[in-house]
């Protein structure tokens, strides 16, 4: 856990982004939208609604050099990207924490399951 597999993005990466990393931002902000609607976690979700606003920025920025054509806004794209996946590395980390979590008590949820249909509730 705490290892980051994604992508790193290349010193150069292409501005505007490629469709395909374009889409893959665009897919994770909804995935963040669908984790924001399903969560009572109130700590969970500052760091969800933190994360997905700076992929948010991303999107909107390279859409911004789409239109502008600037280097100026490549740079400011570059930059959030930088933000964003520091962010999305960081929700990460805590992802992984509350998924080892569920797994641990999976587990203790399958031992509670075995002892009961040996041994019903008296």
């Amino acid at each position: 856990m705490g290892t980051s597999t994604f992508v790193k993005v290349p010193a150069n990466p292409e501005i505007p982004l490629k469709p395909d990393v374009l889409a893959a931002y665009k897919e994770l902000y909804d995935q963040y939208e669908a984790a924001i609607e399903a969560t009572a976690d109130t700590a969970l979700l500052e760091k969800l609604n933190t994360s997905q606003q700076a992929v948010a920025d991303v999107i909107n920025l390279n859409d911004k050099a789409i239109l502008d054509q600037n280097t100026a806004t490549f740079a400011a794209v570059l930059t959030q990207i930088g933000v964003a996946n520091k962010g999305i590395d960081s929700l990460k980390v805590e992802i992984e924490k509350i998924a080892g979590h569920i797994k641990m008590y999976a587990g203790i949820l399958s031992g509670i399951d075995k002892v009961l249909s040996m041994v019903p509730v008296l």
